[in-house]
């Protein structure tokens, strides 16, 4: 089987990065799998909501060298170092995002294709989030009218049939975690980061295997013909899936990789 595939496209948090301890912690043995494979010549790309600076931030890429980066939930693709995708927000829609989130008093986090910052000081909401996901919260400045490809409104639930009714218009909101909202046209999919590197790899789907655990991971396993859903994922996740590996305390994806490569 493991001569069929070509690429894997991988999820990181709660598939590669344990958030389910006092300190976030990678399950290196499921990292030191991946690198396995990689050696067999299989491309292992990285697939994730997190903006390229938090993907950096998180420390995986200490670790870890992917082959790609697909990042800020499918708007993003990096093949190695190459920018080949970047679905942007125009700046009117972003300006008004804005407008809207401060008339609350909440923060949002923008993100080009490799930086992020606040455009207001830190609050509680901001506190609770970034303490989550164990990183280091990004500095705060004005928006200047650059290119922005993720939107994240840090606020919690309460306000989302609000903030329904003043954004502006085909803006949606993807609630992922107590205070995060990403927020994006259509929404934005992983599967269509995954669908810009098969296309550009000229790689077809039928080789290509997705890893993951949550709601955002199910587009992607529906491009790709090898899914595989983490024990700890979302029961949603697991039936869009074709298999399912073990929790990430048990180092579900070496463990996969185990059964589909000679490892």
């Amino acid at each position: 089987m493991s001569k069929d595939i070509k690429i894997i496209f991988s999820d990181i948090d709660w598939t590669l990065l344990n958030h389910g301890h006092e300190k976030h912690a990678f399950d290196m043995e499921s990292i030191d799998a991946l690198k396995q494979v990689q050696k067999q010549g299989v491309l292992v790309y990285l697939c994730t909501a997190r903006p390229y600076h938090s993907v950096v931030g998180c420390g995986i890429l200490d670790i870890f060298t992917p082959d790609g980066i697909i990042c800020t939930n499918g708007a993003v693709v990096f093949v190695k170092d190459q920018l080949i995708h970047n679905h942007c927000f125009s700046n009117e829609d972003v300006r008004q995002i804005i407008k809207v989130a401060h008339k609350h008093h909440l923060t949002i986090e923008l993100s080009n294709e490799k930086d992020r910052w606040l455009t207001k000081p830190k609050n509680k909401y901001v506190d609770n989030y970034f303490a989550l996901f164990h990183e280091i919260c990004p500095e705060i400045r004005p928006y200047r009218d650059e290119n922005i490809s993720a939107v994240l409104l840090l606020a919690p639930e309460k306000f989302d049939a609000i903030l329904a009714q003043e954004l502006p218009k085909g803006i949606t909101g993807l609630r992922f975690t107590e205070y995060g909202v990403d927020m994006h046209y259509d929404p934005i999919y992983k599967s269509e980061g995954v669908n810009a590197v098969l296309d550009y790899l000229h790689i077809s789907p039928d080789h290509a295997m997705a890893i993951g655990d949550d709601y955002g991971d199910i587009q992607m396993f529906h491009v790709v013909k090898y899914s595989i859903c983490m024990a700890n994922g979302r029961e949603e996740a697991k039936t869009a899936a074709s298999d399912i590996c073990p929790h990430i305390d048990e180092h579900g994806v070496a463990i996969a990789m185990k059964k589909y490569f000679n490892i």
